[in-house]
């Protein structure tokens, strides 16, 4: 931990001074958050933007663009307290002191405003995820979320704090566990629901397996979206942002998404073809494709053609056809707006806190904002 904090120190000495009028330039392509939201976070914060407006003030080098770098040091100076910054096409060197703040808490600011800035999406995503599980699930799945969700907008005031931090591990774990618990039996269930065979099937019997499928795999979706949210909690409370095991999470959380994805078009692709050979729909298909043809073979005869018998069959075979088409649209709307498994804001997350702290993202900051790249 104290090679790692000796790392982040080395990264906020190494700075580059830029005039305001490069300032637009630099940050075209960073994401921007005002020290406002910063300030936001909690009383714990309050250093960062002190020490922020402290730099960019007329006693640290005036109005501007300080940005971290972290693939070189910064030399010092032999008689003078602070660093030299290579201007880097720009005359003469910029003379900088060294933040008087916790990196920890610096890094930690700008993982945390980038989370919170998340916060919306989250909590939307949770929401469509939610209405679509059965009612029996429900309770089980809204308390677990709440927690999730506690966790998540307390973190921030208590991420220093290792009894917090501790308790609420212990929860987290129990249920990540459970979730995954859940997405195991989930799969198996499917499967062989799925797998099933038939060689003769009716409308009926379609609908009620779509209809079974589909909870369950609304379930597994649930599930997989708390276990995801969870994770990424406890990779925040164990603190453990080495590289490594940042790409570990993320594996395995992507392990999860992609074999969603697979069941979702395993599926479909079921479904699809069922629909298409019941019973009910070759029958409808047959006598539609022989109206059809009647009417076309009709409106060959001149004498027929006069009283248009081939346009009315012609007409009714096309109706037919559309109504063999349909009749299974509403069930499988309920399949498309489960394809997606919601996760990925977990993983930007966990990828956007793993840069910060390995020194694979760029920090900069103003007067008025701190950017990350």
């Amino acid at each position: 931990m104290e090679e790692k904090k000796h790392e982040m120190i080395q990264a906020m000495m190494s700075m580059t001074y830029y005039e305001e009028q490069e300032l637009q330039t630099n940050v075209q392509s960073y994401t921007k958050f005002p020290l406002g939201q910063v300030a936001a976070l909690g009383s714990s914060f309050d250093s960062v933007v002190s020490v922020i407006g402290q730099v960019t003030g007329s006693s640290s080098g005036g109005s501007g663009l300080y940005y971290v770098q972290t693939d070189h040091q910064l030399l010092k100076f032999k008689n003078k307290s602070g660093f030299m910054g290579d201007a880097k096409g720009f005359p003469g060197k910029a003379q900088l002191h060294p933040l008087t703040v916790n990196p920890t808490s610096f890094f930690m600011a700008t993982a945390l405003a980038g989370i919170d800035r998340k916060l919306d999406t989250i909590t939307e995503i949770q929401q469509e995820l939610i209405q679509f599980v059965q009612a029996k699930e429900r309770a089980n799945l809204r308390g677990n979320l709440k927690t999730l969700m506690d966790v998540l907008n307390n973190y921030k005031y208590n991420w220093n704090n290792e009894v917090y931090k501790t308790n609420k591990h212990v929860l987290i774990q129990d249920i990540k566990r459970e979730a995954e618990q859940s997405i195991i039996l989930r799969t198996e269930l499917i499967n062989k629901k799925v797998d099933k065979t038939s060689f003769f099937t009716n409308d009926s019997a379609v609908k009620s397996l779509l209809n079974t499928v589909v909870d369950s795999l609304k379930e597994y979706q649930m599930s997989l979206y708390t276990f995801s949210f969870a994770y990424f909690l406890e990779v925040m409370l164990l603190e453990n942002y080495e590289g490594s095991y940042l790409q570990s999470v993320v594996n395995t959380i992507d392990s999860y998404a992609y074999q969603y994805r697979q069941l979702y078009t395993k599926c479909y692709s079921r479904f699809d073809k069922d629909t298409k050979s019941s019973i009910e729909t070759q029958v409808v298909d047959g006598i539609a494709s022989f109206s059809k043809f009647v009417g076309k073979s009709i409106s060959k005869i001149p004498v027929a053609k006069k009283i248009q018998i081939d346009e009315v069959l012609i007409d009714a075979g096309d109706k037919l056809t559309n109504f063999s088409a349909g009749k299974f649209e509403e069930a499988l709307k309920s399949l498309v707006q489960i394809n997606n498994s919601g996760v990925k804001v977990f993983v930007d997350n966990i990828n956007m806190v793993s840069r910060i702290f390995n020194g694979e993202a760029t920090l900069a900051f103003d007067s008025e904002n701190l950017y990350v790249k």
